[in-house]
């Protein structure tokens, strides 16, 4: 993923969008079976449904696995930090599930900035609308996140 003008580079230079301004997507090909069961693993998360395919309630001949929430999330806040040029600039990431995501599905992170402003600490702000999306365009997350534009001190 290339920095568009303006966006952060390896260094963390400032960011400037405007609103209505996109966030450079994240394309994740193909959600991984294997790495879903490693996480599994390290949640120490017991729902089969993650691990198991009989467990799986089918939806037509559709018996695979289910992500975790916590994986959705990771594809958007890693969008963001990519975007923003450190995790550390992640201010607040709130989002709702619409839909799961299943391995072998590939989804799309992406956002667009909706306003800027300023945090508590005057630092300048962009506030943004982000969603996860599954191939076809249905959206399985959907929500908002905060980003300082600033570096933190």
């Amino acid at each position: 993923m290339t920095p568009a003008p303006d966006q952060p580079n390896a260094t963390g230079s400032a960011l400037a969008p405007a609103p209505g301004d996109p966030l450079p997507s994240l394309v994740v090909p193909v959600v991984d079976e294997a790495r879903m069961k490693v996480l599994t693993l390290l949640l120490h998360d017991p729902n089969p449904i993650h691990f198991d395919p009989g467990s799986v309630v089918p939806v037509g001949d559709d018996r695979r696995l289910v992500t975790q929430g916590p994986l959705s999330l990771g594809y958007l806040a890693t969008m963001l930090a990519a975007w923003a040029g450190a995790e550390d600039r992640i201010a607040t990431l709130d989002c709702r599930y619409l839909t799961n995501v299943h391995a072998g599905d590939a989804v799309v992170a992406g956002g667009e900035v909706t306003s800027l402003g300023t945090d508590t600490t005057g630092r300048r702000v962009a506030h943004c609308a982000v969603w996860l999306e599954v191939r076809g365009g249905a959206r399985a997350v959907q929500g908002t996140a905060t980003v300082l534009l600033d570096a933190p001190a």
